[in-house]
């Protein structure tokens, strides 16, 4: 939980045309919501595997992403995969996080 995850806000709405930044901040954001659903955080993340478009700059993703990672003690695994395109030629980048939440 909560898997892929795309530059579009709770309303389906695209976020951030052609802006790496305001989309790495909206894709961090929508994680957290679903996290936060199931009783859980960024905490609970174990991986983080990052799909950025080719020729983007990675490092200005994770300037974005760090604030919602910095307080977290066992900091997920991240991998990032440069890709070709997306299924929707807007987004630069896409999200899959993968969390383990203990049975309460």
């Amino acid at each position: 939980m909560p898997g892929w995850t795309n530059p579009v806000n709770e309303k389906a709405k695209f976020i951030g045309k052609g802006d790496l930044k305001t989309q790495t901040e909206q894709v961090m954001k929508n994680p957290k919501t679903v996290l936060k659903s199931c009783l859980a955080s960024f905490a609970d993340l174990v991986k983080l595997n990052i799909s950025l478009l080719q020729g983007r700059n990675a490092r200005k993703g994770f300037e974005v992403s760090k604030k919602y990672l910095v307080n977290v003690p066992n900091q997920p695994i991240i991998t990032v995969l440069f890709v070709s395109g997306f299924v929707n030629p807007k987004y630069l980048l896409e999200i899959d996080t993968i969390a383990f939440v203990p049975y309460k």
